[in-house]
């Protein structure tokens, strides 16, 4: 599942950050199993047609000699060069080449045309300035993924407004392929991709007022599906200067 939050500044006429999570499962077209959260899930089906959230998870069960993509952090965090690799015929019934990257990518189109119906909602632009979260990755593999995840994030907005009146129905895995080649004929900028924060940074985040001067240390417990784990955190802000500070305290 994944979630979605819209963050609007304090302003003179407001002196308060605004916060809402979007409902994604509205344009997902799965509010029966949640507004807010979306399931997270792709599938080729036997029409090489490629299809999204819960209608993946639908069309599955009706093809059940293919398994589905569910566990998208997980090709973010396995070790080599798994989001390079050739899908297998298990998840890929058709000849057409495509890699777990993106797969992953495809997934993040999809969550993208969520939110772009989102904000035509909230009368907002689509190409927002947005933050994203991620795995705790250590040194350079933490880097490297944030880079990666930026650099996907931005594919992904083009990609769901190419899409962005066909994609609920689901899209062609050729016609999708064959985008995805010709985005990556030129290179790109996405100046609205900001930071990556750490998962249990934006929960830390989350919880602070943000409106007087903090110093303390905030412990983040994540008890996930099969792992669980815990981060240290020294947030400060500064009231005067508007200036928030995060460190993770290692070890």
């Amino acid at each position: 599942m994944s979630k979605v939050t819209l963050v609007k500044d304090a302003t003179t006429e407001r002196d308060y950050e605004d916060i809402k999570v979007l409902h994604l499962g509205t344009p997902g077209d799965q509010e029966e199993v949640s507004q807010t959260m979306l399931v997270s899930s792709v599938f080729i089906d036997g029409e090489g047609l490629l299809l999204f959230g819960q209608m993946a998870v639908k069309r599955s069960q009706l093809e059940q000699n293919r398994k589905r993509l569910d566990n998208i952090k997980h090709y973010l965090s396995v070790e080599g060069d798994g989001l390079n690799s050739q899908v297998t015929s298990i998840f890929n019934p058709t000849d057409i080449d495509i890699t777990y990257g993106d797969m992953v990518l495809a997934y993040l189109m999809f969550l993208t045309w969520t939110v772009n119906h989102c904000l035509e909602e909230e009368d907002e632009p689509r190409n927002l300035s947005r933050r994203f979260a991620m795995p705790c990755f250590g040194g350079r593999k933490s880097r490297d993924t944030a880079q990666l995840l930026g650099d996907m994030l931005g594919e992904a907005q083009m990609l769901a407004d190419t899409f962005f009146q066909t994609l609920q129905d689901g899209i062609p895995l050729v016609t999708f392929v064959d985008a995805v080649a010709q985005l990556r004929k030129t290179t790109h900028s996405y100046s609205f991709i900001k930071e990556a924060i750490t998962e249990p940074l934006g929960v830390a985040g989350a919880i602070m007022s943000w409106k007087k001067r903090v110093d303390s240390l905030i412990m983040v417990v994540d008890v996930g599906a099969g792992t669980s784990d815990f981060s240290l955190y020294r947030m400060h802000f500064n009231e005067e200067t508007g200036k928030s500070t995060a460190l993770e305290v290692e070890n």
